[in-house]
């Protein structure tokens, strides 16, 4: 009987999760393509938008078309395409797998003739659905939010909000992996008996869905980082074989590919030196004169003071909760500290890359801390306050559709949205003031 019951709550949080993802993808959508009416002539980082799309039954349909559609259409096609040095994503196999099974599962299932292209934008629609849900899941546990008022559900539309977040549900791109690698290791890190028993298979699954997206091995060298400081233990066997559970599948991987009659090609290595500038300049033995490290450093620290600069709102929102915190005298949660931990190893590792042509690689560490952390903030310090939930809103609404990518700008670009945002910010410092000075008041 209680199994049923668990059952039957599981089941109905699901159920809520797709309603809000749905709504709030619909919502967010309209938004940016006909009440903010994004001008299809400007030129956007690597972004056209056609205002002209047909999409089955519905015409003229006003969509983003990503440059990375046409490596992931091509490679999702067939093996000789996929295994092509003209594919820059022979890592993600588990990736470009489900774009190729979702869209046989739509050509089966659908009663409408969709054309291939029409399929191939469906299959990625609804593969970043099934990333977007579990990442919703482990928001839900993570801040214990139970849905049993309105506020709940709004901040579950402001996580599907963050700007990167909302975009790449209209792209091919396997950047929202990235949050959700975060939100499974922030999970383990702050529940201590679930990382006890569970730290195995979460390696095991960060293990596979590095076939989706490298980074995951990172996020477990995290984990495996925490666990040396927390239990000051080496147990040098054992964290061989933790390791060896987390790079197992990426192994298997290319051992398969080593066998068939396949070439493996890292696009990324190859024509970017990703990482392997590393390897390249310690075997010239020009690694400890520092300056391909220095060219790296600088040019990272300028993307990041743009992004921050960009940012500085959203920045300056952080850095206020955490003022208003000293002033009631309150501790700051155990989960910002962790989510700063771990997004500022995530920061030097995108860092030591060596490829720096954008502002995602900042983004997917300071970006995911600040939303998440204010998130955290929101409901664990000031109780789900409406007036900072709508703040909030305002601002993430505000942010210009890939504004930081088509503009490089580092310094916040200020609409009605922004000056709305600010001012309900603004009374909500106020009034957490007003009422922390009465309650003193009250109790002398």
């Amino acid at each position: 009987m209680q199994l049923k019951k668990l059952k039957i709550i599981y089941n109905l949080q699901i159920f809520k999760i797709s309603v809000i993802l749905l709504v709030s993808m619909i919502g967010y959508y309209f938004f940016e393509f006909y009440i903010r009416e994004n001008n299809p002539s400007l030129h956007f980082w690597c972004i056209q938008i056609s205002n002209d799309f047909n999409f089955g039954p519905f015409n003229r349909v006003s969509l983003p078309i990503h440059c990375d559609e046409g490596p992931y259409r091509l490679s999702s096609q067939s093996l000789e395409q996929f295994f092509s040095k003209n594919n820059p994503y022979q890592t993600r196999p588990l990736y470009v797998f489900l774009i190729y099974a979702l869209s046989n599962l739509i050509d089966f299932f659908t009663f409408y003739n969709l054309t291939e292209y029409q399929n191939f934008r469906f299959s990625i629609i609804v593969l970043q659905i099934l990333i977007m849900t579990p990442i919703i899941y482990l928001f839900i546990s993570l801040l214990n939010i139970k849905f049993k008022s309105f506020k709940d559900f709004f901040i579950i539309v402001l996580l599907i909000g963050i700007p990167g977040i909302r975009w790449n549900i209209f792209f091919p791109s396997a950047g929202n992996l990235t949050l959700l690698f975060f939100l499974i290791v922030l999970n383990l890190i702050v529940k201590k008996e679930k990382f006890k028993n569970d730290k195995k298979s979460i390696y095991l699954l960060l293990s596979v869905l590095s076939l989706a997206h490298l980074s995951s091995i990172v996020y477990g060298l995290i984990i495996e980082l925490v666990d040396l400081f927390n239990t000051k233990k080496i147990n040098l066997l054992n964290r061989i074989l933790d390791l060896g559970i987390l790079v197992i599948f990426p192994l298997i991987y290319r051992f398969i590919v080593h066998l068939s009659p396949y070439e493996f090609y890292d696009w990324h290595t190859g024509v970017y030196s990703q990482f392997s500038w590393i390897i390249y300049e310690l075997q010239n033995g020009t690694f400890f004169n520092f300056e391909t490290l220095n060219t790296h450093i600088i040019t990272y620290i300028e993307i990041t003071s743009n992004y921050l600069g960009y940012f500085f709102i959203l920045l300056s929102y952080f850095f206020a909760l955490l003022l208003l915190l000293k002033y009631k005298k309150k501790e700051i949660p155990i989960k910002v500290k962790y989510a700063f931990f771990i997004n500022l190893i995530i920061f030097i590792f995108w860092g030591l890359q060596g490829l720096y042509e954008s502002f995602r690689f900042t983004n997917y560490s300071i970006g995911y801390f600040l939303f998440i952390a204010i998130f955290i903030l929101l409901v664990e310090s000031f109780e789900k306050d409406i007036y900072l939930i709508t703040a909030i809103f305002f601002y993430i609404l505000s942010v210009g559709y890939i504004e930081p990518y088509n503009e490089a700008l580092n310094y916040p670009q200020l609409n009605y949205l922004t000056f709305l945002s600010s001012f309900l910010f603004f009374v909500f410092i106020s009034k957490e003031i007003r009422l922390d000075k009465e309650s003193l008041s009250y109790e002398s």
